[in-house]
């Protein structure tokens, strides 16, 4: 009897993927991140421009990051 195919994928990438590190996550990072989701929902809701909402979101990131001490 042929095994599932399913099952097949698990014998072969299942050894792969326990050896992938974890991610790591810095404390900042929920902070960082937070102006990035903000933009999206400006360009989404608002209709901003993508371009200026990416700009504007890094800056805000940057002085997030700084206030958080991240270098």
């Amino acid at each position: 009897m042929r095994k599932p195919t399913s099952e097949k994928t698990i014998e072969i990438f299942g050894p792969a993927a326990e050896k992938i590190p974890t991610d790591y996550e810095a404390p900042a990072d929920a902070a960082v991140s937070a102006p990035f989701y903000s933009e999206l929902t400006s360009i989404e809701a608002k209709g901003k421009d993508p371009d200026t909402a990416w700009k504007d979101a890094v800056s805000q990131a940057k002085q997030i990051a700084q206030r958080q001490g991240v270098k």
